[in-house]
């Protein structure tokens, strides 16, 4: 199967299919009542927006279009939320032993810490099963050591654009805050962005709440003075050690801020968020 790249993840479900599809193929000297097995790869765990949407759809577009059964296999990255390299060589252990006897159909990985994580250990991690990456950032994926059987859907997320667009409906913004944690995708993406937010340094103020406790966050944005937006970026592990799951710590901040608060990804849209350019998961085709 050859290797694929896409700008964000309108293709996810369609190259997730056609990847099975071609894998079926190539198994064909199976029993036909066998399933597929595949293994998803979580970035954090199972309930982290907007990766577990991610994966939900992916895994409804398997299921409605597959001929024959699937049996999915859910393991998370729990070091991801955390710094510590060593953390990976026991979970890299762990699913080498769990598959030593029967592979994996196929491999999919949800979100940038998953896909770099196997991409690092692609050599002692199945190196001939096909293996899908996804809702992964273009920047983190490692172009060079995708294998014939590697798929790619990236995302590519313009927060530039998104900010633009809070001073297009709040020309009068002065501040926006932006709302991160401390995990080590969160520092890479603050660190990417700090980079693309230079040229909007004259126009706006930017301020990273990365090292606040979420406590510390929500007492502060319940007593914003006026001209300032909120921008939800992530929120995975905050400056305290606790990790946020789901829309709790969202809904959190929708209740007691002063400010409107926006976002990138319709994953965490509802009554709470200001529209605007959004990556949409839903909007996936069938």
């Amino acid at each position: 199967m050859p290797s694929w790249f896409r700008n964000g993840l309108a293709l996810t479900a369609a190259l997730a299919l056609a990847t099975v599809i071609t894998l079926a193929g190539s198994t064909s000297g199976q029993a036909a009542e066998e399933p597929k097995h595949v293994l998803m790869l979580h970035s954090f765990g199972p309930r982290f927006k907007p990766w577990t949407d991610h994966a939900r759809v992916i895994r409804s577009q398997i299921r409605r279009n597959m001929q024959g059964a699937v049996d999915f296999h859910d393991h998370s990255l729990l070091e991801a939320r955390y710094v510590d390299a060593e953390l990976e060589e026991p979970c890299v252990d762990y699913l080498s032993a769990l598959y030593a006897s029967k592979l994996p159909d196929l491999i999919i990985t949800v979100g940038a810490p998953a896909a770099s994580f196997v991409q690092r250990h692609r050599p002692r991690l199945f190196p001939g099963v096909p293996l899908l990456l996804t809702a992964a950032s273009q920047r983190r994926v490692e172009m060079e050591s995708l294998t014939a059987n590697d798929a790619v859907v990236g995302v590519r997320n313009d927060h530039r654009a998104a900010l633009e667009n809070i001073l297009r409906v709040l020309p009068g913004t002065k501040t926006i805050q932006i709302v991160s944690g401390v995990s080590p995708v969160e520092t890479w993406l603050r660190n990417e962005l700090q980079r693309d937010f230079v040229p909007l340094a004259e126009r706006i103020e930017i301020k990273w709440h990365n090292d606040l406790s979420f406590e510390q966050l929500l007492n502060d944005a319940a007593h914003l003075p006026p001209h300032n937006a909120i921008y939800w970026l992530l929120l995975i592990v905050d400056a305290a050690g606790i990790t946020h799951e789901e829309s709790s710590a969202l809904d959190r901040l929708a209740a007691v801020a002063n400010a409107p608060i926006f976002t990138h990804n319709d994953a965490f849209f509802g009554e709470a968020i200001v529209g605007g350019p959004m990556q949409s998961v839903e909007g996936l085709p069938d």
